[in-house]
């Protein structure tokens, strides 16, 4: 399969995936579909979709009390700041993200927290 299909592919089951979430009613869920769609949009240069899909699941964590997904949050907008070479704002976003990893003793995100610092300092 050709590689500009496959992504094409991906795309079509992010899309459908977060209009599964949004259908289930079960808004808790939501902000997994719309974070890993924010990724794969930002790794293509889709800054503005990203940044809906990332507003949107900031809105509904905070909304909910979903300080895990707020770090998720966090750490997406991270390396979508990187990416566009806006380091302090990269900075604070995580810091945010560290405070909120620190607060809850969510040690499966430190991986991402030292990849993205390492990146910050280069």
């Amino acid at each position: 399969m050709e590689h500009q299909a496959m992504e094409h592919q991906a795309a079509k089951h992010l899309n459908e995936a977060v209009q599964g979430l949004r259908a289930s009613g079960h808004e808790q869920e939501l902000p997994h579909g719309l974070l890993a769609r924010a990724a794969y949009e930002r790794i293509h240069g889709e800054r503005r979709r990203a940044e809906a899909d990332l507003n949107e699941a900031e809105e509904i964590a905070e909304r909910g009390g979903m300080r895990l997904h707020l770090a998720d949050v966090h750490l997406q907008r991270t390396a979508l700041h990187l990416q566009f070479d806006e380091k302090d704002e990269a900075r604070r976003r995580l810091d945010r993200a560290v405070a909120l990893i620190d607060e809850c003793g969510y040690e499966r995100r430190r991986r991402d927290v030292e990849y993205l610092a390492k990146h910050l300092s280069v």
